[in-house]
């Protein structure tokens, strides 16, 4: 009988880990791409192209993503995609991601702009892009698309050196059933702030960013399958019967 208990425990308890190993899992993935643009019409420089017809997913700002808000034509909006192919070659399907949240590194204004601080607060917003895009050749006249819907979520910016998250949960049941769906995410300010003579944005660093470890990234975790969790009390309730059973023979 003990040797008997001893095994069905062991196995019940290798049931109840190993499945909860192998059915919920997580994942962290890098942007397959990210880009901001700019709405100023005026010129880069002298007889060059405007700002709005500019992209910016080469040179020296590359490095950065951001959101602004102003009166005069300075708005600044991000574009940033993740593949879930990852997810979905692994079986992972709507209803089983416990959560999803885009991780973005907050630092000094990189457009002249003000920066976000504890009296002058920016609000962010991600919604879901409306349509396809590419980083290469989006401006803020062209190729860039608009939000698709409410806001995913709203986060405060108020410091920098310090990553800012949102909650990307809700959409990740239209991408996982529909990836024809998942054209990605905008990011807008919802209102401007201004700081004397400064409009007041937020800043981020983007995937071209030379330190890994401070680019964009985005965390999902996933739940057991049911039928993980029906084995895993199977094997507990194993474990009590004999139990019950062991202290039965031994009086």
């Amino acid at each position: 009988m003990i040797n008997r208990f001893h095994a069905v425990a062991t196995a019940a308890c290798v049931v109840f880990s190993g499945s909860a190993i192998a059915t919920a899992a997580s994942y962290t993935l890098a942007p397959s791409q990210d880009t901001f643009v700019y709405a100023n019409p005026g010129q880069v420089f002298p007889g060059g192209p405007t700002f709005n017809n500019t992209n910016f997913n080469a040179g020296p700002f590359s490095i950065y993503l951001g959101t602004a808000k102003s009166n005069s034509a300075h708005d600044v909006a991000s574009l940033i995609q993740f593949d879930l192919s990852q997810l979905i070659a692994d079986g992972v399907s709507s209803g089983e991601v416990a959560s999803a949240t885009l991780n973005l590194y907050s630092i000094t204004n990189g457009f002249g702009a003000g920066t976000p601080n504890a009296s002058f607060p920016v609000d962010v917003s991600v919604y879901k892009a409306a349509a396809s895009w590419n980083a290469a050749t989006a401006t803020w006249n062209s190729g860039t698309p608009a939000a698709d819907g409410p806001a995913l979520d709203t986060t405060t910016v108020n410091s920098i050196n310090t990553f800012v998250q949102f909650d990307l949960l809700s959409a990740m049941d239209e991408w996982l059933d529909a990836p024809v769906t998942n054209f990605g995410l905008r990011l807008d300010q919802d209102a401007r702030v201004h700081n004397g003579s400064n409009e007041v944005g937020a800043t981020f660093r983007s995937s071209a960013f030379s330190d890994v470890t401070l680019r964009p990234f985005l965390t999902i975790t996933t739940v057991p399958e049911p039928s993980a969790i029906m084995l895993a009390a199977m094997g507990v309730v194993g474990i009590a019967g004999l139990r019950r059973r062991s202290r039965r023979s031994a009086s």
